[in-house]
């Protein structure tokens, strides 16, 4: 090559017709002159199909190459296709250029960090879920382009949620993936806890045509302390008890929000404002006193209630069942309430949960309250025994049920049920002070779910247990592998059964003996290294091997474990692991 056809190739007020006959000359003077802008383009489409990369590359970088040779090109040279001077005056000139390339151009283009503006502007009217995804993902995105793609995120989920977790994310993209978004991300938006309160408004103002959908989101909504106080107003005129039950269980509740809920036509409302502790004294003290009767009732039951305001309460006609229901009522106050004539403040008293003993007892003298006050933890010792013998008489079969199980119940009723009513053996069994002599004789019953009860009961003797162990059903051998009281040799028997191992190894009252035949099994080597029983030659062992798993819980499981030796903490002192490795040498410090 000549230092004059160099020269001639090289610039740019060359005649295009030299041009031509340069190229024929070498090689390299046709890659110089595909870098020529002054090369027409006929001549640049002839050179982008020559057989050298070298050529090729620079006509993608030549200005003058003609728009559709620089697109086929850009997907063999998509940095230098962006890098050439005339890029930004095609997108000035056809803003939906980006839109007219190939989907595996773009995707090779949106690798890039640095892209114009305009570049989006076209990329988002794609429909390609890939091309969005990655207009989502790209750092330089501007926010007319996420709006554009948050608007096309109903059915690609995955979409929304990158666009919702991003950090630099306008309001309006917010505003537009609430109104658009896969239900999955309306949720997320909902739940988040720093979702701007005009994002929820959408997400209310625009509901999900299905029911469960819709709910879930208005739940959410109203659990999310953003959520501005019209949106929970209007979410208790028309929403679900669930979403008036978040709202009442809200931090810093409003007043007026109270007195909503309160007045509500659902009674269970108000018992749900009274389970929200939050709510302070000196609001009650203030609605004491509203116009409104259902807000009166709601402070009279309100636990956070003053003693003073409650003692008023309870002069009055329409509170006193609600004071007789408020945990925090003081007794002599629940005293004076059991004295009422009224049937239903009475069942109240019985139903608080701080009513004291002699109370029930005072008010056991009616039968039709025996069920009640035999479920209430503060009923007496001496009197329980009583109540459920006059339950046992002519009770329906759902308090018989409760009764055979109660562990007060007289011994002489569950052993005359064993014998007359077979319905209730099955019930008889989980009692866990069933008399022995009743035990033996229901681990004979013909169904199997009677004898498994037994086979679990704490009560059930070790001859018992034995029998049960031979049992031809598998469920009422398991029941015996996992009772804590069944004997050690029993278990050793049982370990040999393949549907029992597992409860075997489980069981506290496994003996050493048992637990080596586990040994060699495999998947049981958790269960041997955790059993207090197992010998310590065979935990060292254990210990060992997992001392050198691949699964970094394995390894931190040795490190905190008091009988690891000290050469394998050595070990594990070094692990690549740092939390293993941290733990390790604490547990090495500890023994020094």
């Amino acid at each position: 090559m000549h230092q004059d056809q160099y020269q001639e190739a090289i610039d740019v007020n060359t005649p295009p017709e030299r041009l031509k006959l340069l190229v024929k000359e070498s090689t390299e003077l046709a890659e110089i002159v595909s870098k020529n802008p002054n090369s027409d383009s006929e001549l640049l489409r002839e050179l982008a199909i020559n057989n050298h990369r070298v050529i090729r590359l620079g006509v993608v970088q030549n200005p003058n190459t003609p728009v559709d040779v620089l697109l086929s090109l850009a997907q063999e040279f998509p940095k230098d296709f962006l890098l050439n001077p005339v890029f930004p005056f095609l997108l000035l000139e056809n803003p939906h250029l980006a839109k007219e390339m190939s989907v595996t151009l773009l995707l090779k283009l949106l690798e890039y960090k640095e892209l114009p503006e305009l570049f989006f502007s076209g990329a988002v009217e794609h429909q390609n879920s890939e091309v969005l995804h990655s207009i989502a993902k790209h750092p330089k995105t501007p926010l007319v382009a996420l709006e554009v793609v948050a608007t096309k995120t109903r059915f690609d989920y995955q979409l929304g949620q990158i666009i919702a977790e991003r950090k630099d994310i306008s309001l309006k993209v917010l505003e537009n993936l609430a109104i658009h978004a896969a239900v999955g991300v309306r949720l997320y938006l909902a739940k988040r806890s720093y979702t701007p309160s005009s994002v929820l408004e959408k997400l209310i103002e625009y509901p999900e045509y299905s029911f469960n959908f819709r709910l879930e989101i208005e739940v959410a909504v109203a659990k999310n302390s953003n959520t501005p106080v019209y949106i929970l107003h209007k979410l208790i005129a028309d929403g679900h008890f669930k979403v008036k039950q978040a709202i009442a269980q809200r931090c810093n509740l409003q007043k007026e929000l109270i007195v909503e809920l309160a007045t509500d036509y659902r009674v269970q409302l108000v018992k749900l404002l009274c389970e929200n502790h939050q709510i302070s004294t000196n609001v009650l003290q203030e609605l004491c006193e509203h116009p409104h009767l259902r807000v009166r009732q709601f402070v009279a039951a309100h636990p956070n209630t003053p003693v003073k305001l409650l003692i008023e309460a309870a002069k009055i006609y329409e509170l006193r069942i609600f004071v007789a229901e408020n945990p925090s009522v003081p007794v002599n106050i629940l005293h004076e309430l059991a004295s009422d004539s009224r049937e239903d403040v009475q069942t109240a008293v019985i139903n608080n949960p701080s009513t004291p003993g002699f109370i029930l007892e005072k008010l056991a003298l009616n039968p039709a309250r025996d069920l009640a006050i035999a479920m209430h933890k503060n009923t007496p010792s001496e009197l329980r025994p009583k109540i459920l013998e006059r339950l046992a008489g002519n009770s329906p079969f759902t308090v018989r049920t409760f009764v055979a199980k109660h562990p007060d119940t007289p011994a002489e009723i569950l052993s005359q049920w064993a014998k007359s009513q077979q319905g209730l053996c099955f019930y008889i069994a989980q009692n866990p002070k069933a008399p022995v002599a009743v035990l033996e004789e229901l681990a004979k019953d013909f169904l199997s779910d009677t004898r498994v009860c037994v086979g679990k009961n704490p009560n059930t003797p070790a001859r018992v247990l034995e029998k049960l162990a031979d049992d031809w059903e598998a469920e009422v051998r398991r029941a015996v592998a996992s009772n804590p009281n069944t004997p050690a040799p029993i278990l050793e028997k049982l370990v040999k059964d393949y549907q029992c191992t597992i409860l075997v190894a489980e069981n506290p009252n496994t003996s050493a003996t048992a637990l080596k035949h586990l040994e060699g099994l495999p998947g049981f080597e958790w269960y041997l290294v955790r059993h207090p029983n197992t010998p310590f030659d065979l935990r060292e062992k254990l210990l060992a091997s997992f001392s050198t798993s691949y699964i970094e819980l394995d390894r931190l499981y040795v490190a905190k474990h008091p009988d690891t030796p000290t050469d394998i903490l050595e070990i594990l002192a070094k692990d690549k692991d740092s939390i293993v490795q941290k733990t390790a040498k604490q547990a090495l410090k500890k023994r020094l």
